[in-house]
This record gives C-alpha cells, structure tokens and sequence, in this order.
C-alpha cells in the first residue's frame, strides 16, 4: 500500500512524501562483483516498508523502516547513489527502489550482519540491468 502525504512550501517547489507499507525481506547480497541469494536472514532485518521524499515529483531521499546494511542507522536514510537521486519517481522507479532495498550490497555498508543472522550462496547466474 502505498499512501501519499503533500507538503506546499512555496510557488517553486512542491515536497512530497510517498509511504510504502509492505513487508519487505532482503533476498541477494552484492560483493566483490558477485552476487549472492540470501539463504537466511534473521527477522531483524525484515522491513516493515519506506518512505520516499520529492521535491517537484523528483526523489530526494529514502527511509527505512526497519535495519538494512546500507541505511544510515542514524538517520535511517537509505543510500541512495547519486545518479539515482532527482530521478522522477514513477511505477517503474518504485519498483526499481523495491528491488535495490531487497539487495544488501556489501562493498559499501554501515555493518556486515554474520554468522547466525544472515547466510547466503553464490547464485549461479542473474541477469542485472545497469543503469547508464
């Protein structure tokens, strides 16, 4: 479900706030070039959703509602590079923004869960689409 908050702050710019409410369950692990299905993930690490936030219907940032290795956990602000920021969010974005929150990219992370909380394996192949 996905509800939608507007905030007017002047003539120029209109912010928006998006919320996803889906549970969300991390399935693939990036690192080194590889990528990795997710075996086991403890339940900590279920998302209970996110939030998305524009400016003139251009996305600015993301929150988590829950842990994620690459969030902030001060801020609970998903990074989100920088060619991905001002793009317009669309259906086809917000799908694009489900499937990166479901993948843990290890090379660039606030923590590595180990042992007991997350286990994965190497895939044997996947098809990625980069963006260019």
């Amino acid at each position: 479900m996905i509800l939608t908050v507007g905030e007017k702050s002047d003539k120029s710019l209109y912010k928006k706030t998006y919320i996803y409410i889906e549970k969300l369950i991390p399935n693939r692990v990036v690192m080194n070039k590889n990528a990795y299905e997710i075996t086991y993930i403890d339940k900590m690490y279920h998302l209970d959703g996110f939030e998305v936030s524009t400016e003139n219907d251009k996305v600015i940032n993301i929150r988590l509602f829950g842990f994620h290795v690459n969030c902030d956990p001060n801020t609970d602000i998903y990074c989100l590079p920088e060619f991905k920021k001002g793009v317009n969010l669309t259906p086809e974005y917000l799908n694009l923004i489900i499937t990166n929150i479901q993948t843990y990219y290890l090379d660039n992370c606030f923590f590595n869960p180990t042992g007991k909380l997350l286990r994965y394996e190497k895939m044997k192949s996947m098809y990625v689409q980069l963006n260019q």
